[in-house]
C-alpha cells in the first residue's frame, strides 16, 4: 500500500478511537513518512496499535529500576523500523550568504 494510503487508513481506524496515545504515535507516523517518496510501500498489516505495543514490549524488557523513556528521536527510529524502512540521510540545505560573496 502507498504512504498516502496508508496515512488515510490509518487515520481512519483511530478516527472513533479515544486512545490519545495511539492518536500521538499516529502524528510521529505522519511526521516521519512526510519525506519519504509518495510511492514509497508499507504493509497493510502493520497498525499504530500494533506499533504501540511492540514500544511498550521493548520498554517493559529495557526499563531499568521499572522505568523506561523514548526520545523523540527514538520513537521515530522505533517507527522507522517498525514499518521496515531504511532511515532518510538529511543533508544540510542551510546557505550562507557568504557562499554568494
Amino acid at each position: 500500500m502507498l504512504k498516502n494510503e496508508f496515512i488515510e487508513m490509518m487515520k481512519q481506524d483511530l478516527e472513533t478511537s479515544d486512545n490519545k496515545m495511539h492518536k500521538a504515535l499516529f502524528e510521529v507516523f505522519v511526521d516521519v513518512l512526510a519525506p519519504y517518496p509518495i510511492n514509497t510501500e508499507i504493509d497493510n498489516n502493520l497498525t499504530v496499535a500494533d506499533c504501540y505495543k511492540e514500544m511498550e514490549h521493548y520498554a517493559r524488557e529495557n526499563a531499568k529500576d521499572g522505568m523506561f523513556a523514548y526520545t523523540k528521536i527514538e520513537v521515530q527510529d522505533f517507527v522507522i523500523y517498525y514499518l521496515k524502512l531504511n532511515k532518510l540521510e538529511y543533508v544540510n540545505t542551510h546557505v550562507k550568504l557568504e557562499d554568494f560573496l
